[in-house]
C-alpha cells in the first residue's frame, strides 16, 4: 500500500513525537484581564516579589479561569502551564482566585 510510511510514529531522542496546538478560552477578555489585577493587588498586599511565583499573574488568571470554566483537571492545568501539581491546588486555591466566584 501507498503512504505506509505516514502512519508510523516517528520518534525522537526524549519519545514519541507529540502534537502540540494552542486552544481558546471563551471568556471575555476582559474578565481575564480583571481577574490578573485582583491577583496582582493580592499579591501586592503580601509583598510578594516579582519573579518570585511559577506563574505570571495572566497565567495565574488563565489556569483559574481553565479550572472554573471547563473543569480541567488539575493535572492537565499543571503540565500545560509547566508547574507541578502541588503547585497548582495552591494557586487554584490562592485567596486572589477566590474573586471568581465572589
Amino acid at each position: 500500500m501507498v503512504g505506509l510510511d505516514l502512519l508510523k510514529i516517528k520518534s525522537g531522542p526524549k519519545g514519541p513525537s507529540v502534537i502540540t496546538y494552542r486552544a481558546s478560552l471563551d471568556i471575555a477578555q476582559p474578565i481575564g484581564r480583571y481577574l490578573a489585577r485582583l491577583l496582582a493587588e493580592e499579591r501586592a498586599a503580601r509583598g510578594t516579589r516579582r519573579g518570585r511565583r511559577a506563574l505570571s499573574v495572566w497565567g495565574q488568571a488563565v489556569l483559574v479561569l481553565r479550572w472554573f470554566r471547563d473543569a480541567t483537571p488539575v493535572a492537565r492545568l499543571a503540565a500545560d502551564a509547566r508547574i507541578s501539581i502541588a503547585t497548582a491546588y495552591r494557586y487554584l486555591h490562592d485567596p486572589g482566585s477566590a474573586a471568581v466566584v465572589r
